[in-house]
């Protein structure tokens, strides 16, 4: 009789079809293609689990009868449901579905692209960007509702480089302090000339979780750049020369637009930032910056 029971509650729990969880008229619980069954039987208890169903493996469910009488098993029972909760995953758990403040920390970025340079200088200053660095070292954001909508403010720090094609390499004037390019004569191997951003982030960003863990943001960026340096080296005659120059007059603030799209917390984003990196009469016009990279999502 305890087995036939047992296969009787095993039919209620794994049986039927319908939707991923659904509660009949009666007691029954209808899941379809859960994916872990787990059937327990003691002297006078049987407890069955069920870890995850159909794509989402953060629910756990448990179901317990117990109580014997002349060896058949009794209707007391009881039964649990919780949703583990997972970053990378849908919150499924009324308690998150809340309105809510959250901290956080995401979106480390690495990624490649192009820029425009006007005038004589187009020739010299390559049209290639790189970049690197943690959009939200600190984020605090607000979760609207269930869709799992959130509006963000962060802070974060970032590099970019830009670099000259040779015999070309940076200089700046020590009287006024601006930025230019000189071209160098003679035989020489081994060129180099990068010109270094750094930059505070502050990001304000719309982000929407998407079914099967797929997740859209977007918003806008407002870049404090620090400090920039140029760094230039060269070999001559078996010698090498270098030369690190900061202190530059870049702009102070910039603002970019960004938007990613992720699976699982990995993903691309595109960046663009339409202002030029110097003032006119500080340096060089380098504008309408736009790179294309990977993108990791965080905690």
């Amino acid at each position: 009789m305890k087995k036939f029971n047992l296969l009787l509650l095993s039919a209620m729990i794994i049986g039927g079809a319908g939707s991923a969880f659904a509660a009949s008229d009666g007691p029954t619980k209808v899941f379809r293609d859960p994916n872990k069954v787990t059937i327990t039987e003691n002297d006078n208890e049987v407890v069955v689990n069920v870890d995850g169903y159909g794509k989402d493996d953060s629910m756990k469910y448990e179901y317990r009868i117990s109580g014997t009488q002349n060896g058949k098993l009794q209707t007391t029972k009881s039964e649990t449901q919780k949703f583990v909760n997972n970053p990378f995953k849908k919150d499924d758990d009324s308690t998150n579905l809340k309105p809510r403040f959250e901290l956080f920390f995401s979106d480390f970025y690495f990624g490649w692209g192009g820029n425009k340079v006007d005038g004589a200088n187009r020739d010299i200053i390559k049209n290639t960007v790189n970049e690197v660095g943690i959009l939200n070292v600190l984020g605090l954001g607000y979760k609207f509702n269930a869709n799992r909508s959130r509006l963000s403010l962060g802070l974060g720090f970032g590099w970019s480089w830009y670099k000259l094609n040779n015999p070309y390499f940076w200089s700046r004037n020590n009287d006024t302090g601006v930025l230019g390019l000189e071209e160098k004569i003679g035989t020489f191997d081994k060129h180099r000339a990068s010109l270094t951003i750094r930059s505070l982030h502050v990001p304000f960003m719309f982000s929407q979780q998407l079914p099967q863990h797929w997740n859209v943001a977007l918003g806008a960026v407002m870049n404090w750049n620090l400090y920039a340096s140029y760094t230039n080296g060269y070999r001559e005659i078996k010698t090498d020369f270098n030369e690190n120059t900061r202190g530059l007059n870049q702009r102070k603030i910039t603002f970019d637009f960004i938007t990613m799209v992720t699976w699982h917390g990995f993903g691309a984003y595109f960046r663009y930032a339409p202002q030029s990196l110097f003032k006119n009469e500080w340096g060089p016009e380098i504008k309408n910056r736009w790179t294309l990279g990977v993108v990791v999502r965080g905690w």
